[in-house]
């Protein structure tokens, strides 16, 4: 079998597209799932915050 590497070079490509979509796809799906924890554990903690400075009474000066 005697393939020149234009060939070997088509042979390894071809099935790229394919990959890279899903690829691509897998990895927007991991982004968002990351930020939306992170924007609901930021939001958790500033409402945490927020009750905690609101017990806090601070003299009129």
């Amino acid at each position: 079998m005697d393939l020149s590497f234009k060939q070997i070079g088509m042979q390894m490509a071809s099935g790229l597209g394919p990959r890279v979509v899903h690829s691509a796809c897998f990895s927007a799906l991991g982004y968002f799932a990351f930020e939306t924890a992170r924007l609901a554990i930021l939001h958790q903690y500033l409402e945490h915050k927020e009750k905690e400075l609101s017990k806090i009474n601070v003299a009129p000066a």
